[in-house]
């Protein structure tokens, strides 16, 4: 079924039916960016060759900048997700940042900056005192050795990759890089404790779609070109199995999509699939896929100009 919006420039500029607003703008261009949610905050972690972390209030529209990454990093390809600390502090959450090209492996202890409550001064003036708050470190081992930990093999090419949370306590990290690796990294041991090769024709995958669903904790949809999988993980015997979905024929050519789980919907938001001839090819399409039917739904709303998705939530 075709959606495809038809209506000319002048309905456009006058449309007042469109789900989308527009907000303030970014306060430098972001590509590839990591996002994470935290509250009524959008943590913004770098971009492409952007070393500066923003976090954006969703309630006041408006940016702050939190820190930047080390000089020493560059940014391409990473990935950044929530993980669940021992910090027991309920106004900090733990922010891991890994992989891209070239490799890192980096921890930020994340107090929101938006908190100016005078009520709430010396709390906050205590908590924000804490070593290392609000800026990368090196990730280490939280047992007596102290170790630096790598979350990244030396052999392997980790640009693109995707990553979630999962396991029946947050403790598991599934990775999912080039060429047609999942692993999972126990975050409670620091060690990985399982690899599998992706059952799908194409030679690799990176850019991908990747995304855990809100009903099980170890069950996560990947979508690359003509490669849609539902991935189930055994924690009792430390197996996945494969499913294949059907994947969206305007999406095949795609990738560096956005895409959010929502209850048993994934909704995808743009895409790029390189340049032909002088020009890139961006959409500005969204693309809804539902679990409980296992089909494909291009929505009739799309965004007036066509964009890369640039944020990763």
């Amino acid at each position: 079924m075709d959606l495809s919006d038809t209506k000319s420039e002048e309905n456009v500029n006058i449309d007042t039916t469109t789900p989308f607003e527009t907000l303030t703008p970014l306060p430098v261009p972001l590509c590839q960016s990591q996002c994470v949610i935290y509250k009524d905050e959008i943590l913004i972690c770098g971009g492409y060759y952007e070393r500066n972390c923003y976090s954006y209030h969703t309630l006041k529209n408006q940016y702050k900048r939190i820190c930047s990454y080390p000089s020493n990093v560059v940014l391409e390809g990473h990935c950044v997700v929530r993980v669940v600390s021992n910090n027991k502090d309920k106004n900090t959450i733990t922010l891991l940042s890994f992989s891209g090209y070239p490799k890192h492996t980096l921890m930020m202890t994340y107090v929101s900056i938006w908190d100016d409550d005078e009520s709430n001064v010396e709390e906050e003036s205590k908590t924000k005192n804490k070593k290392h708050c609000n800026e990368w470190v090196t990730f280490i081992d939280d047992s007596d050795n102290k170790r630096p930990i790598h979350i990244a093999k030396d052999t392997e090419n980790y640009e693109g990759a995707r990553a979630v949370i999962g396991g029946s306590n947050k403790h598991l990290l599934f990775i999912t890089y080039p060429p047609k690796n999942v692993d999972v990294f126990d975050l409670n041991t620091c060690r990985y404790i399982k690899h599998d090769i992706l059952p799908m024709e194409e030679n690799k995958v990176w850019y991908h779609g990747f995304v855990s669903t809100t009903q099980n904790t170890n069950e996560m949809l990947l979508f690359y070109n003509k490669t849609g999988l539902t991935i189930d993980y055994n924690e009792n015997s430390n197996e996945f199995k494969f499913y294949a979905i059907p994947v969206c024929d305007e999406m095949v050519p795609l990738k560096r999509y956005a895409n959010v789980c929502i209850g048993d919907v994934v909704v995808n938001f743009g895409g790029w699939s390189g340049y032909i001839g002088q020009n890139e090819a961006i959409s500005n399409a969204v693309h809804m896929y539902s679990m409980k039917e296992s089909k494909w739904i291009k929505l009739e709303h799309v965004y007036h100009f066509p964009y890369m998705i640039v944020l990763w939530c």
